[in-house]
């Protein structure tokens, strides 16, 4: 009986294992969103739909600041020459950082992703080499404008990570009502990024160290790991050079994806600081400097 109830439990187990597998990226990002408490929505705009996250209700957004996070690439190739199907993250780092924000939040996803891949507006190429396109900035821009419209949101603070940091200085770049950007593992520079790595170029796609330098008005806070063999510093010094309110910091033993959480409540501070009116003149290159524990 003993070995039964052993081998009754071991093939539970292993079905489990087998549908967490075959779970898709999107239905695993969703289930993260859920389980932070995160209320889910979708957003129509240019013909797209757009997957967002809140951490509360949206009455409770008027007349405030609002937080919006953006997500990296994701996988957008399952191999160098496959393109994904669905190239959404299993796990955005993101949710977990806005998981750590008080502030009225939201996730703003990119047109595409979150299984809306196969829509009849959808293209690979917007996820591979058009994923910064205008078409992509555009869309994600219409969503936000929406929801300040709407909401009578009275400030934007824009945080993005690794490829949602191209995204963000792109659309702070198209919101007025931006205060702040923060990007985190940035990809600033997409030419030099894809000539170091050797992929190819991401034609179609704007270049934010290209683009022109955003209204001084609005405080630029940029994150790079001092052990990221991803985006490099100079990825990110080529646009911050260019900047004005423009603040690099370079954080020892952290690489692309450890371990921006614990350094997240100081981030906030800083925003915080910045929405309030308080922030002292952030220009600047702090060579090596970890962000206070």
């Amino acid at each position: 009986m003993r070995s039964l109830t052993i081998f009754f439990c071991a093939t539970l187990y292993l079905i489990a294992l087998v549908l967490s597998g075959c779970s898709t990226p999107s239905e695993r990002s969703y289930r993260q969103a859920a389980k932070l408490g995160f209320v889910g929505d979708v957003v129509m705009a240019r013909g797209f739909k757009h997957q967002i996250y809140r951490n509360r209700p949206s009455l409770a957004l008027r007349k405030s600041v609002l937080h919006v996070y953006l997500a990296g690439d994701g996988r957008p190739w399952l191999r160098s020459t496959v393109i994904a199907e669905d190239p959404t993250s299993r796990a955005p780092l993101v949710l977990k950082l806005m998981a750590k924000d008080e502030q009225p939040s939201l996730y703003l996803g990119r047109p595409c992703y979150h299984g809306f891949y196969a829509s009849p507006s959808c293209h690979p190429s917007l996820w591979t080499g058009a994923r910064y396109s205008e078409t992509v900035v555009a869309s994600m821009t219409g969503v936000l404008a929406q929801i300040i419209t709407a909401e009578q949101i009275a400030g934007v603070t824009i945080f993005g990570y690794s490829g949602g940091g191209t995204l963000a200085v792109l659309l702070a770049a198209r919101i007025p009502e931006t205060l702040a950007v923060v990007t985190v593992a940035g990809n600033l520079d997409i030419d030099a990024w894809a000539e170091y790595h050797g992929y190819t170029p991401l034609t179609g796609s704007i270049n934010p160290v290209k683009s022109t330098a955003l209204n001084p008005a609005i405080e630029q806070l940029h994150l790079v790991g001092e052990e990221d063999g991803n985006i490099l510093k100079q990825f990110v010094t080529a646009f911050t050079s260019k900047q004005r309110n423009s603040r690099l910091l370079e954080v020892a033993e952290y690489d692309h994806g450890c371990c921006w959480p614990q350094v997240w409540p100081q981030v906030l501070a800083w925003s915080g600081a910045v929405e309030s009116g308080k922030a002292p003149p952030s220009e600047g290159d702090d060579s090596v400097f970890v962000l206070p524990q």
